[in-house]
């Protein structure tokens, strides 16, 4: 589309005549305007503007065979699009531009761009679109893509008749050449989606788009030689007449636009039986039902049926490839990258994201043209359509457009069982993926700290470290082995269940807002990872039984417990000295520490630094110290040590929070102090669909986690009071 601009060119400098010229393009836009191509004004919304590729071609009137050059800066801006560039293109075209820019000729700035999403404001609606609001019918450009700017002596405003770029075969110029394009694609290209088109939309669009056949065609006329054609004395139609063609001819192109529609949710199908008739690809089952003028609703049945040969029956035989769990694996992979989850991701020692969670055949088949820019609408949409055959032709923002929803999704979960393509089922799975990838990106400290335990059910599970009494002595003469005997150090941990049921509202349903479902995982997936982390660390502040105590060799106090070369050294000495129930050593080293917020930049000098200061002199200045300790033990923070702002998940305060202290732990995967059991061992929570209330309209996922934590061996950590 274009957007009306100004161009500023500057004048050469000295020597540098031969050098490109450098020009500023301004496109203004953030009000309606009246666009050839459009059935109403449209306003583009600027947040969801953005350029195609970082240097943009310049052009002149989104001719791609007329080059000018290309831009060196490009911003996207409150109410304006701003780009710098050279005119870099050594065509005649572009030295007559820059020869007519410095003598001052008004060129105007038109933007080529592609809308990817839009959506139409009814007459007497209200719309809010870069800070202003606007009055309906009116067409908003939620999404646009910039492919090219173009110089051209008139923009398109309300009073020039400039020719809009929408879309060429091309995709640089941007025409609508729609005499080549089928009336789906004619729709597609003004960014719209066929089947949510009301019937007033959909006959406003079919007579732009004849008009722009005809428009076209006309530009083809040859008047040095015009065509005569054969003429025939015939009464002129009445008004009736054209009235019952256009109605006629309206009701054709519905129905082949919905036979259309239903083709291309369905693309790769094969085998479709339709009339009696075995199809072996889907492109055929669609001509004929086209040729002979069948309904929509019998060839959609036939669509359907087609997709589920096996409904009912015995199983396919091995071997047979079922495309129904690839089509909702794409959509999935197309739903959850819309909502943010990443396709590949490394945090915290993990790595996740759709590309470790689906196969490479789900990641390409969500490229394809029907699974873009899928919102809540076309999964309702599909449902309905999927359980009575018709598509949804009502109001969407009726409470029956929910309910029907509601009951469709209700509907073929009954008959399928569990069906992968029920909306219920496939936002759960994508929900999953979400709220791991959320759960997986939190930077929590417990699984560095904390020694991981299996539990098969919900029963208290003791674990055991074993000791042997008596010694591993040297052989006598005699050549008699000593008996040794065993006893143990036990620690118990178990399971309970974390969760908690987050939904959607008739409200965000209504709205289409895929945002609203998308915040559900991200946040059961954060509060799942904080409940972990504020359980441990609860336990480790709280110091239950004395935990951290002399008795136990791993309390360190006084000035000497300070984090400091000296404060690791006391530390790590301590805990090398721990030795077990008989006095042995136990041969373990500490490799990490955890500090508070107030540790953080101290903790990583005396891991990272060789020399790091420790005090001041007599004279104020700061005393550099060889640090022995670099490398040795990475810092890790929790601010629930320490920020007394911070709070437990049921809102009370953490323990013993001070300022001061810190703790010095060995690997736990070898010696742990504190224990955390998951039930079967699943570390990661889970999402599922729970029944609303009957006096809710709207969906609803629960979460939920079971795990428990528990003290394990004094002897796997240090705590140090600090100073």
């Amino acid at each position: 589309m274009d957007l009306e601009g100004t161009l500023e060119i500057q004048a050469a400098k000295k020597g540098e005549e031969d050098a490109p010229a450098v020009f500023k393009l301004v496109a203004n836009t953030g009000t309606p305007m009246d666009l050839n191509g459009f059935m109403d004004p449209v306003v583009i919304d600027l947040t969801g503007a953005r350029f195609d590729k970082p240097r943009t071609p310049i052009i002149a009137d989104h001719d791609t065979t007329k080059r000018i050059g290309h831009t060196t800066s490009q911003t996207v801006e409150a109410n304006r699009i701003v780009a710098e560039g050279l005119a870099s293109s050594s065509m005649g075209i572009a030295q007559g531009f820059v020869a007519d820019a410095r003598k001052g000729f008004p060129f105007q700035v038109s933007v080529g761009a592609k809308i990817e999403k839009g959506f139409f404001v009814e007459a007497g609606d209200k719309v809010t679109v870069n800070g202003k609001t606007f009055k309906g019918p009116l067409i908003v450009a939620q999404k646009t893509r910039i492919r090219e700017l173009s110089i051209t002596v008139l923009g398109a405003d309300g009073n020039t008749a400039a020719k809009v770029a929408a879309k060429s075969s091309s995709e640089n110029a941007l025409q609508l050449e729609s005499r080549n394009m089928k009336f789906e694609e004619f729709v597609k290209a003004m960014g719209f989606k066929l089947e949510d088109l009301t019937a007033a939309q959909k006959t406003a669009l079919t007579s732009q788009w004849e008009a722009n056949v005809k428009a076209e065609a006309d530009a083809k006329i040859q008047t040095t030689t015009p065509a005569v054609p054969d003429v025939q004395a015939t009464a002129p139609a009445t008004e009736l007449d054209l009235t019952v063609q256009r109605n006629a001819q309206a009701d054709e192109t519905l129905r082949v636009n919905t036979i259309n529609a239903t083709a291309s949710r369905y693309d790769g199908l094969t085998d479709v039986e339709f009339n009696g008739v075995k199809y072996a690809t889907l492109a055929a089952a669609q001509s004929e039902a086209i040729r002979n003028g069948s309904a929509p609703d019998a060839f959609e049945l036939a669509v359907i049926r087609a997709e589920r040969p096996n409904h009912g029956q015995e199983q396919a035989p091995a071997g047979h490839i079922d495309n129904r769990d690839l089509n909702a694996q794409a959509l999935e992979v197309a739903i959850a990258s819309s909502i943010g989850v990443p396709m590949s991701e490394h945090a915290n020692g993990k790595d996740f994201g759709l590309e470790h969670w689906y196969p490479q055949e789900a990641l390409e088949a969500s490229d394809k043209p029907q699974y873009a820019d899928v919102g809540l609408h076309w999964l309702m949409d599909m449902n309905i359509h999927a359980a009575t055959g018709n598509p949804w032709t009502k109001s969407r923002k009726s409470r029956d457009y929910v309910r029907a929803f509601l009951q469709a999704n209700q509907s073929i979960q009954a008959a399928d069982g569990f069906s992968t393509l029920a909306v219920s089922n496939i936002l759960e799975n994508v929900a999953n993926k979400a709220l791991l990838a959320s759960y997986s990106a939190q930077e929590v400290v417990w699984d560095r700290i904390c020694g991981r335990k299996r539990l098969s059910d919900f029963k208290a599970h003791s674990f055991y470290r074993l000791n042997v009494d008596g010694g591993y002595e040297k052989v006598g003469a005699s050549g008699e082995l000593k008996s040794g005997t065993f006893s143990d150090d036990k620690y118990s941990v178990q399971a309970d269940t974390y969760g908690m049921i987050l939904g959607l509202n008739r409200q965000d349903m209504t709205n289409d807002d895929l945002d609203a479902f998308e915040s559900i995982p991200t946040n059961l997936g954060r509060l799942a990872a904080l409940a972990i982390e504020s359980a441990v660390m609860e336990l480790l502040l709280a110091n239950a039984n004395s935990f951290f105590h002399a008795n136990n060799n791993n309390l360190n106090t006084g000035a000497g417990s300070d984090l400091t070369i000296a404060g690791l050294t006391a530390s790590a000495t301590a805990f090398q000295n721990q030795v077990d129930a008989n006095g042995r050593p136990i041969l373990i080293s500490p490799d990490r520490i955890l500090v508070g917020t107030q540790d953080t930049v101290n903790g990583a000098d005396l891991f990272q630094q060789t020399s790091v200061a420790t005090r001041l002199d007599s004279s104020d200045n700061q005393v550099v110290a060889r640090n022995p300790h670099a490398g040795s033990f990475k810092p890790s923070t929790s601010a629930m040590l320490n920020n007394t702002n911070a709070l437990q998940m049921d809102g009370s305060a953490f323990s013993n929070q001070t300022s001061d202290h810190w703790y010095m732990f060995t690997n736990p995967a070898v010696l742990a102090a504190i224990l955390i059991g998951f039930l079967n061992g699943n570390a990661n929570p889970v999402i599922e669909s729970a029944e609303v209330d009957f006096s809710k309209l709207g969906m609803q996922w629960r979460s939920y986690h079971d795990w428990g934590v528990a003290q394990g061996d004094p002897k796997a950590a240090q705590k140090n009071n600090g100073a």
